[in-house]
């Protein structure tokens, strides 16, 4: 009977083969060798044993006397695998990890295999299938190596699921334009055209405030929304000063009242001198508002300036032109 031909390839997460690997081939669920005995030929040549090293081409391969299921065990061999076009100086730490495989009967052994030969035609090899075991990586980090690998004479992707995506953070950006002004905040506009900004002035010494109404986003998937002022200074100011700001937030769902009150956030801005019409990004802060998961809900979100309070320190006009919120969202 013929021998089986066996080949595995070893990738990090961007798809990069690795070189000098160690691969030990185990009975499943064990640290025992596979069964019977492999070799470095599809005839004559010699036996080989666990480990392999990975070739310049990320890949280890033999052929063996018997089909069976395998546990495929790689790990970075003592810090020493590097990725092949990176060259040995730059070594590769990764977690050791596990995979599923098989040893698959030749196809002249084994009348699925021929099947499959004439479903996909021209593939070559005895490795025609990537079984749902190649996608199970026990142990591994996701730093480096494949969570499904994919073998070298198949044309299937690896296979990979939303777990192996990362949440990111998102943005929506609150326009001074898109605000109704309250409590004393005017509308104006900073410079002149081409060059001009529109602003809401919040003066000194006094509460001045501007509301945004606005959807929660749908891509919104965890945590609180958070908030950042975008403002110039409209008179300089050479001693380090801050600003007191408030957050007034409240979401609402059908049926809710829309007048009810929300949730206060009040903090002081950063502290630092301050030039005239030179955009300041003050400190991102948590509005202490969590939206419902899969609930269509709207938020309306407040930005005051507490001009009389004693951490207020600005002697002098913000222009706030707008705020970003930032939130968790869905990959």
């Amino acid at each position: 009977m013929a021998r089986r031909h066996w080949r595995f390839t070893v990738r990090d997460q961007y798809g990069y083969v690795i070189q000098n690997a160690k691969v030990n081939v185990f009975q499943p669920g064990t640290a025992n060798a596979f069964t019977g005995t492999a070799y470095n030929a599809v005839s004559g040549g010699g036996a080989v044993t666990n480990p392999f090293t990975t070739n310049s081409q990320g890949e280890v391969e033999a052929w063996f006397d018997n089909a069976q299921p395998v546990d495929v065990q790689v790990d970075d061999n003592s810090d020493t695998a590097y990725r092949a076009v990176n060259g040995s100086g730059a070594v590769i730490s990764f977690t050791t990890f596990t995979e599923a495989d098989e040893i698959h009967v030749a196809p002249a052994d084994d009348q699925a295999d021929m099947d499959e030969a004439i479903l996909q035609p021209g593939v070559s090899g005895d490795i025609l299938d990537i079984d749902a075991g190649d996608a199970t990586v026990a142990g591994a980090t996701g730093k480096y190596a494949d969570a499904g690998h994919q073998h070298e004479y198949t044309t299937l992707p690896n296979a990979h699921t939303a777990s192996t995506h990362t949440n990111r953070t998102n943005a929506l950006w609150l326009s001074s334009q898109t605000a109704f002004p309250q409590t004393g905040a005017v509308a104006t506009t900073l410079g002149t055209e081409p060059n001009s900004v529109r602003y809401l002035a919040f003066v000194d010494a006094a509460t001045n405030a501007a509301v945004w109404n606005f959807e929660v986003p749908y891509t919104w998937i965890s945590g609180a929304l958070s908030a950042q002022v975008f403002w110039v200074p409209i008179a300089t100011d050479g001693v380090a000063h801050t600003v007191r700001w408030e957050y007034m937030v409240k979401k609402r769902a059908a049926a809710d009242d829309v007048t009810a009150g929300g949730t206060s956030t009040v903090f002081t801005g950063a502290s630092a001198a301050r030039t005239a019409n030179q955009l300041v990004l003050d400190t991102t802060t948590s509005t202490g508002v969590t939206p419902v998961a899969g609930g269509f809900e709207f938020v309306q979100f407040t930005l005051r300036r507490i001009g009389a309070d004693g951490a207020d320190t600005y002697v002098g006009t913000v222009g706030v032109i707008g705020v970003l919120i930032t939130f968790t969202a869905d990959q």
